[in-house]
């Protein structure tokens, strides 16, 4: 697939890691620590699970697939696999934060990297998912801030793009 688009949508990696334990909480059984305590116990949960992944494409993680809150968050160790295959004009790199803020330019905007008709565009679109959780603990996030800035920083300097996440 020499041609093909590829759309990659990054959400705030903060923002990501708590959606996901609070998605995993809902689930009955699934998540029973608190946010904290996930954190804390994410590289014991998910030790030597990425390796048998690479070995056998076959292989299902339950643990990299519902505790990953960090790992999945840290997008310049996932992206340049990507950019390694694929050339980067074929990337179509948008942030979710301003999904959320202009979904019909973000949608113009997809349409037009694809090469698709923007013609007829619904003026108003609604968020698909609006899901409702407790804030996360403020000292949470600060330690999560620092945590990611390196990361981050790798990333932006990749894209040759600031998020601004990390303010």
């Amino acid at each position: 697939m020499p041609k093909a688009k590829l759309i990659v949508l990054l959400r705030n990696p903060i923002d990501r890691a708590y959606s996901q334990y609070q998605h995993q909480t809902r689930q009955e059984g699934v998540e029973p620590l608190s946010f904290e305590e996930a954190l804390a116990c994410e590289d014991k949960r998910l030790a030597g699970e990425e390796e048998k992944i690479r070995q056998d494409w076959k292989y299902f993680s339950f643990n990299h697939r519902h505790y990953s809150y960090v790992a999945r968050s840290r997008y310049i160790e996932q992206l340049p696999t990507w950019l390694s295959i694929f050339p980067r004009e074929q990337f179509l790199i948008l942030r979710s934060e301003d999904l959320y803020a202009d979904p019909g330019a973000i949608v113009k905007q997809t349409l037009e990297f694809l090469n698709l008709p923007t013609s007829g565009l619904q003026p108003d679109y609604k968020p698909f998912n609006d899901a409702r959780y407790t804030k996360m603990a403020p000292e949470t996030r600060a330690r999560l801030v620092e945590y990611f800035k390196p990361y981050n920083a790798r990333l932006y300097d990749l894209l040759n793009c600031d998020f601004e996440w990390d303010r």
